[in-house]
């Protein structure tokens, strides 16, 4: 039986939940894949707050270096290891990572060191958490040229207007989210449009577009507080929308989106993406946009590409 073994990188809410996924499904793929999949290695930053797994815990130097690690999961945030994962590259290790800012930030490094040591860089679970976002761009981006994507992508700020509309201030509103995981304990990169702005861009690049991270314009959903307030009953909502298009135009605004809209109806932590194509016209789709759940079932996906020797690389 083939043996694939899986180092991770951070340990939050959305690698354990992988953790316990591939321990719980590891005898069904066995049966149907042939494949035995088991997390060997996990390195995090402080030790004493995962003595649960201590067996497993090792220094991140011997995580990038150890022969017996094939893939390596990335969910941490921050863009700190993107060196660390570039070493790993080029000593054969398969990489999936979560992060979208170490992504957008290093994209072109980290897909030319994929390419070069014919290993998968693959990160779906970046962008619109467990829709298949990139793989759909990837398939339709084949054939025809993509003329514009309209979406909301960030699930946590759509969250937070949700709860502003219902006359929750800003703060609150933050609170919520956080109790129920979907923000990180900085939520400054959701409100800010930074968060949204690193998965447009990683759209863009996959759209071959040579739109660069600088030149989309921001707008942080603290600024439309009392808008949204006014505007409930007036028959449109605010939503923070990221445009980007094949001239180049690129941003991350408040804008009103008006009943009938697609946009309109994306609530909760949900993404919704329009994607339009020279031939295919618009395509539409929705989703979980953020929490460990979804994450982690991008996460898995982008493991059985791995599993079943999928291209290495997709340019």
């Amino acid at each position: 039986m083939k043996r694939i073994n899986v180092g991770l990188l951070g340990y939050g809410n959305v690698n354990r939940n992988v953790h316990e996924l591939i321990k719980h499904y590891a005898g069904r793929w066995g049966k149907i894949y042939g494949v035995q999949i088991e997390v060997v290695a996990v390195s995090v930053k402080h030790w004493d707050l995962h003595l649960d797994i201590v067996e497993l815990l090792v220094p991140l130097e011997t995580l990038i270096a150890c022969k017996n690690v094939h893939v390596i999961i990335e969910a941490a945030t921050g863009t700190e290891y993107a060196s660390h994962l570039l070493s790993a590259m080029r000593n054969g290790k398969h990489i999936i990572a979560a992060n979208k800012q170490l992504v957008a930030l290093h994209y072109d490094e980290l897909i030319e060191t994929a390419t070069e040591n014919r290993v998968h860089f693959l990160y779906e679970a970046a962008v619109g958490a467990g829709i298949p976002i990139i793989e759909l761009v990837r398939v339709l981006s084949r054939h025809q040229r993509i003329l514009n994507i309209r979406a909301i992508l960030n699930g946590t700020s759509n969250y937070i207007i949700g709860k502003l509309e219902q006359g929750h201030d800003l703060s609150e509103a933050i609170e919520e989210a956080k109790q129920i995981g979907i923000a990180e304990k900085d939520e400054w990169y959701d409100i800010s449009g930074q968060d949204a702005a690193c998965k447009l861009f990683i759209l863009a690049r996959e759209c071959k577009w040579t739109l660069e991270l600088n030149q989309i314009e921001l707008e942080g959903i603290d600024e439309i507080n009392h808008e949204i307030i006014s505007s409930k009953d007036t028959g449109k909502r605010y939503k923070q929308v990221c445009w980007a298009d094949n001239a180049g135009l690129a941003f991350v605004k408040n804008q009103s989106v008006l009943y009938g809209d697609f946009l309109y109806g994306i609530n909760h932590e949900e993404n919704g993406i329009v994607i339009t194509g020279e031939l295919s016209g618009p395509i539409k789709i929705t989703g979980s946009g953020a929490g460990k759940q979804s994450t982690a079932s991008a996460i898995l996906q982008n493991l059985f590409a791995i599993v079943e020797g999928g291209e290495i690389f997709y340019k």
